[in-house]
């Protein structure tokens, strides 16, 4: 909490919302002196006086597509961490602890070493795409070879730890890391777009809770499993079809919010550094 309060507001909440710029542009040069020197800063206010009705309005489907994202794949994502090592840990003798231990290090990480790599390179969109892509062929994989890897516990290790490292690379890295609820919404609401994209993938993480065991009781292991990739397929097509690629670009080209362009490639290289 110490360490927190010692931490500066950010430029840009300082102009667009606090309406300081003096104040931001002592924080630019801690940062990064250079652009500070280069910045023309003028007494005229930047502040946004706009609402949430307003930034609505004009960013509804990004902020809906974001929330409804996170939502999908905390479905598929917690159904998979919940249930998928107790299925499996039994048959190779270990438990369910030591089972997620061993997936995280072997595919998690390394999964999320790709995206750290990939994501401003190869672009925000492509890698949740393909990454979930992997994680349905992991899915039909351990649908069809369901009664092998009852007989070989290697094999779905293997299958899980394929969708453990796309799905780390890909949505794990990108919708559920909060990325599309930062960078798309502008700054007067980027805090509160968060909280509702948050929220929804708190409430997606808690309905599989209770309805993936449901499901699994009533229609077995094929046809939840099966309803997790279908899921999967739904969020990999809202992603192609309703984000924008947001790699390698400000927060104010990312969510389309307008400023000079002094202070705005100022606040740009504030937040690169």
């Amino acid at each position: 909490m110490y360490l927190r309060r010692r931490v500066p507001e950010t430029a840009r909440y300082l102009v667009r919302i606090a309406g300081d710029n003096m104040m931001a542009e002592d924080v630019i040069a801690s940062v990064d002196q250079k652009a500070a020197d280069h910045t023309q800063w003028e007494q005229e206010s930047w502040q946004d006086h706009q609402g949430f009705r307003y930034y609505f309005a004009t960013h509804a489907r990004e902020f809906i597509v974001a929330s409804v994202l996170w939502f999908l794949f905390d479905i598929v994502g917690y159904a998979g961490n919940l249930f998928g090592p107790s299925l499996l840990a039994k048959g190779m003798g270990l438990t369910a602890g030591t089972f997620g231990l061993i997936m995280f290090a072997v595919f998690s990480l390394p999964g999320k070493g790709l995206a750290i790599g990939l994501i401003d390179r190869w672009g925000r969109k492509p890698l949740q795409v393909w990454g979930s892509i992997g994680e349905v062929v992991a899915l039909i994989l351990f649908i069809a070879l369901h009664g092998r890897i009852i007989a070989l516990p290697l094999l779905g290790l293997i299958i899980y730890g394929a969708y453990t490292l796309t799905g780390s690379m890909g949505p794990g890295s990108v919708s559920t890391a909060g990325i599309f609820g930062v960078e798309l919404a502008p700054t007067r609401v980027r805090s509160l777009v968060q909280a509702i994209t948050v929220a929804s993938g708190r409430i997606g993480a808690t309905l599989t809770s209770f309805v993936f065991p449901v499901l699994f009781k009533l229609y077995g292991q094929n046809f939840a499993v099966g309803l997790l990739a279908v899921l999967t397929v739904a969020a990999a097509i809202l992603t192609a079809w309703g984000i924008p690629e947001t790699k390698q670009a400000s927060l104010e080209d990312t969510s389309r919010e307008v400023l000079r362009a002094a202070p705005s490639a100022a606040l740009a290289s504030s937040s690169e550094s």
